[in-house]
């Protein structure tokens, strides 16, 4: 053999490993439990640009599920039984009997894809200002007197963030348990000048999924999006909102409007031991400590007369929940939908569902923010415009600024509050966290806040679609064909 090879051989030779290895990635690919449109996509981008398309999956598309879930398997394992045990506490009768039959079916999959059960006996109260939410937190932060649970996806050093963090200091200081676990994509710039303080407290924070190499592994899939904090196993906040100035949405006055609009809640009641399991599973996941402490007297103590179900979703359960749950509400309603989401690429049974509960005489309506903070995100959801307004679906977007909230409405009864985006990357990708709530005050309230939010929005029609130009319209088209991998 000739030494040094030629530069043909060598050209041959790399051709030949480059392709054996995107035949053994295609191969992964179509075993991998992911959404069959979102395989199909990475197949066609290795086939359509071999050696690009082969850099792309590398850095942005392997989910490495035997790597990535082996540790949550097993907290899920360690968890389930106190997650279900901590649902069903003090209720008594199975609260789903009283249920009308759409909403039983509605409980009855979220029970079974979740594995949390109905409670009964809870008080929700829905914060749609962000200064309202921050300070009723540094509130119940400085009533704790046990323990202070807190994870978030995206903690930001300002005034904000170091308001509460202060408060878990401050509240360490009087003897209180302190954990804070944050997500290692969304506070990858959280400087260590923010959590030096925290920790020389004596708070334990830990990190779910660090990210070790930021140019290699620095890509969405598997975060923990969620935003929740338990204290003393008595009360709990979840929703949309990070910690950071721009979530705060309203000016110090809690009056002047800023760019953001994001809902959050608080929740009082037996369902806050559900939560509490969410939080110790997710930090069993991340440090092995299986935080098994004797159960809160308060968990069967009645705070108000919601119905309540913590709906829980990640890579790592069975099923797709808060897909399956979205889709359930919507084919379930009779009389109304109302769906307020930042981010907005559906998969096909979403579509499906929507369109079909449209033409059935359901009147459908979904807000979306007029100007996204990911373009191509913006892009793609125009792309799905024109089949929902032919359905007859109303689509509406926010102009002040970048609405944020997620929440879905259906027949003045039905809530859903939480983190979750209505898109791929939440429905199958992330760690998220929300509350199905079935009460007429709850939905009543959200529907307040939706009708102030469609007063400054403005409503998009066909006719606006056909006045953006051929070449805009076929740029939503291009871009919906990403919507599998956003």
């Amino acid at each position: 053999m000739e030494w040094p090879p030629s530069l043909s051989t060598v050209t041959t030779a790399f051709g030949i490993l480059i392709t054996l290895q995107a035949i053994f990635i295609a191969i992964g690919i179509v075993t991998e439990r992911r959404h069959q449109s979102s395989k199909l996509a990475w197949l066609m981008i290795l086939v359509l640009v071999p050696l690009l398309g082969l850099l792309f999956y590398m850095l942005f598309g392997r989910l490495r599920p035997a790597l990535r879930m082996r540790a949550r398997r097993e907290a899920n394992e360690v968890f389930e039984e106190r997650i279900l045990a901590a649902g069903e506490r003090g209720q008594g009768l199975d609260p789903l009997n009283s249920l009308p039959p759409a909403l039983h079916a509605v409980a009855s999959i979220t029970r079974r894809t979740s594995g949390a059960a109905l409670t009964e006996g809870n008080s929700v109260d829905i914060l749609s200002r962000g200064f309202s939410k921050f300070a009723a937190l540094r509130a119940a932060i400085e009533q704790a007197t046990q323990y202070v649970h807190m994870e978030y996806y995206i903690i930001r050093d300002d005034n904000t963030g170091r308001s509460i963090r202060d408060a878990l200091i401050e509240a360490r200081s009087r003897g209180v348990e302190v954990r804070l676990l944050i997500d290692g994509a969304g506070c990858f710039y959280l400087p260590d000048s923010w959590l030096r303080p925290l920790r020389e407290a004596g708070a334990r924070v830990a990190t779910f999924l660090p990210i070790r190499f930021p140019f290699l592994t620095s890509r969405r899939d598997f975060r923990n999006h969620r935003k929740l904090v338990v204290i003393d196993g008595r009360e709990a906040f979840l929703g949309g909102m990070n910690i950071g100035d721009e979530y705060s949405g309203y000016g110090d006055d809690d009056s002047a409007p800023t760019t953001w609009r994001d809902t959050h809640a608080h929740v009082v009641g037996p369902c806050v031991a559900g939560l509490d399991e969410v939080f110790a599973e997710d930090w069993f996941y991340a440090t092995h400590d299986p935080l098994l402490r004797p159960d809160p007297a308060h968990w069967d103590t009645p705070a108000g007369d919601h119905i309540v179900q913590v709906v829980a979703s990640g890579p790592d359960r069975s099923w797709p929940t808060f897909q399956q749950v979205a889709f359930s509400v919507i084919t379930a309603a009779r009389e109304q939908v109302n769906i307020t989401t930042p981010y907005f690429v559906p998969d096909a049974s979403i579509l499906m569902a929507l369109q079909t509960a449209a033409l059935s005489g359901v009147a459908i309506r979904i807000l979306v923010p007029g100007k996204s903070n990911h373009p191509l995100v913006s892009a793609a959801q125009r792309g799905f415009y024109p089949e929902l307004l032919d359905a007859g679906v109303e689509i509406y977007e926010y102009q002040p600024g970048l609405i944020h909230a997620k929440t879905l409405v259906a027949d003045d009864r039905y809530s859903l509050i939480g983190s979750a985006n209505m898109d791929m990357r939440s429905f199958r990708l992330n760690f998220e966290l929300g509350l199905s709530v079935i009460h007429e005050s709850c939905a009543r309230r959200l529907l307040d806040d939706f009708g102030n939010d469609l007063a400054q929005s403005r409503r998009f029609t066909i006719e606006d679609l056909q006045h953006r130009g051929p070449l805009r319209r076929f740029a939503y088209s291009a871009a919906q064909l990403t919507s599998p991998l956003l």
